[in-house]
């Protein structure tokens, strides 16, 4: 909407012949000087842009799918199964040649062998936390047996006859530390996961060497 320009002609104030004044909007209260101000009008706008800019918008609400989307890919609980042997699946070839192959790589490669050995040691190591979950009890038995000469230096004129004298020692250390602070419990735990994944590298190793030799063998066959 346009408002129109008016022109009033007033008395000369220097040299300005003529003064434009615009119609005013509502009813400023006009000030000593004719310049109409509005300080309520001021304090009003400040106020409402403060209370806007402190708004970030509703909480987030999570969208519901479950009537959307099939069972199967919602959120399931992760289960690995890497631990597991992938099997022969070389077999589904039906070749017989791949078989005898197979066979061979997985009896005489040396990293499945030291991926193996591994196994063995991760294992082993499992077993020792539980050493420190029960009492133990050292023994360290000792059986010692001497002679004395039959002249030895006295002083007095006195013969002393030999003698043989038997020293048994059994020395009984029992020991117990209770897991208050659950350091045996969490110690069996990280050995029990360590032997986990080194058996899951054992897996992941076959695999590779089977898949390596059956990929070979039929860029062998494609010549």
């Amino acid at each position: 909407m346009k408002l129109p320009l008016l022109i009033h002609p007033v008395p000369n104030r220097g040299h300005n012949p003529l003064e434009f004044r615009l119609p005013a909007v509502g009813n400023p209260k006009p000030t000593e000087g004719g310049t109409p101000t509005s300080p309520r009008l001021a304090l009003c706008l400040l106020a409402a842009l403060a209370l806007t800019s402190c708004k970030v918008g509703p909480n987030h609400r999570t969208p519901d799918t479950a009537d959307i989307t099939p069972a199967a890919w919602r959120w399931q609980t992760a289960a690995p199964r890497a631990n597991e042997p992938r099997g022969e699946w070389w077999k589904v070839f039906r070749d017989p040649e791949l078989n005898r192959l197979q066979s061979l790589a997985a009896g005489n490669n040396n990293t499945l062998r030291a991926a193996v050995a591994r196994v063995d040691q991760a294992r082993a190591d499992a077993r020792l936390p539980l050493t420190e979950a029960v009492p133990r009890i050292e023994l360290n038995p000792s059986a010692e047996r001497s002679q004395t000469s039959g002249h030895p230096p006295s002083p007095v004129p006195i013969r002393i006859p030999a003698a043989r004298i038997n020293q048994f020692s059994v020395p009984i250390d029992l020991s117990y530390e209770l897991d208050l602070w659950g350091r045996v419990r969490r110690s069996f735990e990280s050995a029990r996961a360590q032997a986990d994944a080194v058996e899951d590298d054992y897996h992941s190793v076959l695999l590779t060497l089977a898949g390596d030799v059956a990929a070979q063998y039929f860029q062998l066959r494609a010549f």
